[in-house]
Formats: C-alpha cells, structure tokens, sequence
C-alpha cells in the first residue's frame, strides 16, 4: 500500500514524505514567531520524522496549530520576541562574554574574542531566519556556540595556529540551519553539543565525588550555591589538558576555602561547577561573595587564564539520598545558576528575604525571569559583592 494518507481525516491512517514536511515547514514557521526555541525544533523535528500516523504528527504540533493551517489566535503561549536587528555582536576582550537563555538571533550574528572567551547557547534562542549566519572572530581567545543535537551546522573559514571545528556530526539538510563562518589567529572557534561540553568538562577534573555528612531529616530546608565555570570547554582546549588540570585545581581550592571558611557542605564537584549546601541562607551568600573576590583576586595575578564563575543560590526543602539532595528546590538553584551573568551571584527572592535581616548584604534591583523547565516567572535578585 502507498505510504500516503488514503482517505479522510482518521488519526490511524499513515503518513508520507508530503504531511512530514508539511509538519517541518509549520514547525520552521514557529520557529520564527518566537514560539518554539531551536533545542524543541530539534526534539520535534525528530518525533516528525519518525511518525508513522496521522495521529503522531497532529501530537508533534498539538500546540501550534495543524500543519496546513495557521496557529490560532491564542494558543496559551508566550508571545513571540521582538525581531532583533539584522545584525547583532557579542564582543569579549580580555574577558568573558555570553548569550544565553531565551534570546532572539537575527539573520546574522558576529561573536569577537580577543584574549577572552564567547560562549553562544542557542538551545532556548529563538531564530528569525531558516539561514542563520554567524561570524565568529578569536585573536588569542575563544568563541565556542552550543548547538541542540539535530540542527544542521555548516562551517567554513579558517584560523591560523588555532582550531575550527565543528562536533555535531552530520545532519539531515533541513531548515532552520546555523552557518558559522570563523577565522582567526592563535584562537579558536568551535561547535558543539551542550553534553559534549558537560561531559569534557567533567573529564577535566578527577576529584572524587564527595557525599553530604551532616544527617537530612524529611522537609529540612537548605540553602544550595551552584556555581559554573564560564567558558569552561574553551578554556580546556585553549590551554591543553594539562594546564587546564593545574587551573582546575586551583579554582577548586579557592572554592572549597570558602565553602569551608563558611560552614558549607560540598555536595557535588560535576567537573567545572558545585554544588554546596548550607544551613543559613546568609551563610550561604557571603561564600558567595568570597568566591567571587578570591577568583577577582586570582585574575589579578593571573590575567593570561583569567577565570570567570557564575552563582546561583536559593532556599527551600529538599530530599535527601545517599549523601545527596534531590527536590524542586534543588532544579530551582541550578536553573538560576544557569541564568547568572560572569562573575555574578543571583539569589532567588526567598533566599533575598531570609538575609535580609543581617543588614549587611546589598542586592540590585529584582527581575523577573523564566527558568527552563519551570512554568511561569520567578523573582531573582543580583548580590553586590565588590570590594571596591
């Protein structure tokens, strides 16, 4: 029997070649209202070509309409992103630069690193074009762009005594699709998968695991401090395995003083980043704030690897097992890690209000943020915590 829809309307009836594409342009077209990020195309788009039914390809678009017909007027979705400029640029010199989360890319980006380090995650960007353009630039530096695994990636340049590569492997030719153009000296300019980073990072570093000592009864609260290396997979391979081991070292001895100064108890060493927690909320910050100011410090005598961390903390209940903590509340404080800017510390506004009462800690002004994976928008606020 022809692979073809036979008759009617009826969800069992099978599908070809025609209704799949038709489910990608509808999905290439959300894409560009803002209403669907590039990592759900890549999943969708993957469930699309999959399906066998018609069944399986109303599920892939459930949300956003049928394939041959416009989205509805309200379809409980956020609205779409203003459209960006045609042209934008993130620029690093000597530092750390970095787009993240929910962003809107036009149809070209440039990204310059000179003696410093670009990280573009593209996972929950929202992109305007099929074709996007990005032109990546590293003198001395590094531009490194996550990719979710499915998107087709073309890259072409060059980077003299560098490297450009491109780790996604090969893709099906479907749009939307990324072209990264880099050249450079002494750099390097790369594209990968988000887990391929995650995984290299923890390579990086063989400090065994430890476990929570201090005893977890059901519904205690803690406050957890996330903290991650920006830029971390440039760096390594940057600096080689090697000196990126010596590094590594020496931001985790500069973390674990504090932790220790402080009363905290490592939980987790995932490689470039831990996971701590405390019992006080304003314990909790002020390691924070001395993890920022000892690596400011190692900057200063170390300005050719200058490291750069981010830090979320939040307070809640948590589940213990085995010498680690599980729970809502632990997602929350890894998710607003995600969100911090280099060398910041967030702290969600529960953890804000259970320190405020010292007096001695200073906030910026509140935002409201989404986090993925959560519904709705949660209140974060910036901790000052320069000593200058």
């Amino acid at each position: 029997m022809d692979d073809e829809v036979q008759q009617g309307d009826d969800g069992a009836l099978r599908v070809g070649d025609a209704e799949r594409e038709a489910t990608i342009a509808a999905l290439r077209d959300a894409v560009g209202d803002g209403r669907v990020t590039l990592d759900e195309f890549a999943d969708r788009a993957g469930a699309t070509y999959a399906a066998t039914t018609v069944a399986d390809l109303r599920a892939v678009v459930a949300d956003l309409g049928r394939p041959d017909r416009p989205a509805p007027a309200s379809t409980g979705l956020a609205a779409a992103p203003a459209a960006p400029p045609r042209s934008q640029r993130v620029v690093a010199v000597m530092g750390g630069a970095e787009r993240k989360g929910r962003w809107t890319v036009g149809a070209e980006l440039s990204a310059v690193a000179v003696m410093g380090g670009v990280e573009l995650d593209l996972y929950d960007a929202a992109l305007t074009t099929e074709v996007t353009t990005i032109r990546a630039f590293a003198l001395m530096g590094a531009v490194e762009i996550l990719v979710p695994e499915g998107v087709p990636v073309q890259v072409e340049g060059f980077v003299l005594m560098g490297a450009l590569e491109n780790r996604t492997g090969p893709h099906r030719d479907q749009r939307p699709m990324l072209r990264v153009v880099g050249h450079g000296m002494w750099g390097a300019v790369e594209v990968r998968h988000r887990k391929a980073r995650e995984k290299a990072a923890r390579q990086a570093d063989r400090t065994p695991t430890p476990r929570l000592e201090q005893p977890v009864a059901a519904g205690d609260t803690f406050t957890l401090l996330f903290t991650d290396i920006v830029g971390s997979t440039v760096l390594a391979e940057r600096l080689g395995d090697q000196r990126w081991s010596e590094l590594l070292r020496e931001h985790n001895t500069l973390v674990r003083d504090e932790i220790s100064r402080h009363g905290g108890d490592e939980v987790k060493n995932q490689g470039d980043g831990f996971m701590v927690a405390f019992r006080s909320a304003r314990r909790a910050l002020l390691a924070a704030i001395g993890i920022q100011r000892a690596l400011e410090d190692h900057r200063r005598s170390h300005p050719e690897h200058p490291l750069h961390v981010r830090i979320g903390v939040h307070s809640g209940e948590v589940v213990a097992d085995d010498g680690d903590l599980h729970g809502r509340n632990v997602v929350l404080a890894s998710r607003i890690s995600d969100l911090a800017g280099p060398d910041e510390v967030l702290a969600s506004a529960l953890t804000k209000q259970l320190a405020d009462a010292g007096g001695d800690l200073c906030f910026g002004a509140g935002r409201h943020v989404p986090l993925k994976g959560l519904s709705g928008e949660w209140l974060v606020h910036p901790l000052e915590w320069s000593a200058s």
